[in-house]
């Protein structure tokens, strides 16, 4: 089901090392608080067809009931299909 997400490049200093070491691309993930995406789930950005698979809990890092804010993060790496 398509839903609203802006993917960001993750740049910070411990994702370049990451990347140094070999692994994927790291990004962030933010939607609102009513997507919640979860550890392993897999989507894809239509505007390039570029496939991501989220690292981490979407429960873990959202505004809180109270804010103004309707977001909610999550870690993601760049993934590709397995072929079958």
């Amino acid at each position: 089901a398509p839903f609203d997400c802006a993917v960001v490049l993750n740049t910070s200093t411990e994702a370049k090392v990451a990347g140094s070491e070999g692994a994927s691309n790291m990004y962030t993930a933010t939607t609102r608080k009513s997507i919640n995406l979860q550890y392993h789930d897999v989507f894809r950005r239509e505007s390039d067809k570029k496939i991501f698979r989220v690292t981490s809990d979407g429960d873990d890092d959202k505004t809180p009931k109270t804010a103004g804010l309707d977001m909610r993060n999550v870690s993601c790496v760049e993934w590709t299909l397995p072929s079958s």
